[in-house]
């Protein structure tokens, strides 16, 4: 009997564990619309010195002298959008 107790026990203790991990998001916690904006002003920061920089840099070296960073759009979130991206291969 003590044996179908432990069992018992045992298949409940995992039944626990399944259901309180099952509500644990697989994504980062949510940002504030601040910190989305200056991820946003922190990358085109580094791509432009990418492109004034760079060896590997589209550029030549007279673009380099006078370039002064890329022209962008103002920052908009209400055009932001979250999702997966995959990337799919087509085959003609």
């Amino acid at each position: 009997m003590s044996g179908k107790v432990g069992l018992k026990l045992f298949a409940i203790f995992i039944l626990l564990l399944l259901v309180l991990f099952s509500g644990k998001k697989a994504y980062p916690q949510a940002q504030s619309d601040g910190q989305i904006i200056e991820q946003i002003r922190q990358y085109r920061e580094r791509r432009d010195r990418f492109f004034e920089e760079h060896p590997r840099s589209p550029l030549d070296e007279s673009q380099r002298r006078n370039f002064e960073g890329l022209r962008y759009y103002p920052i908009d979130l209400r055009y932001r959008f979250e999702g997966k991206i995959e990337r799919y291969r087509f085959h003609i």
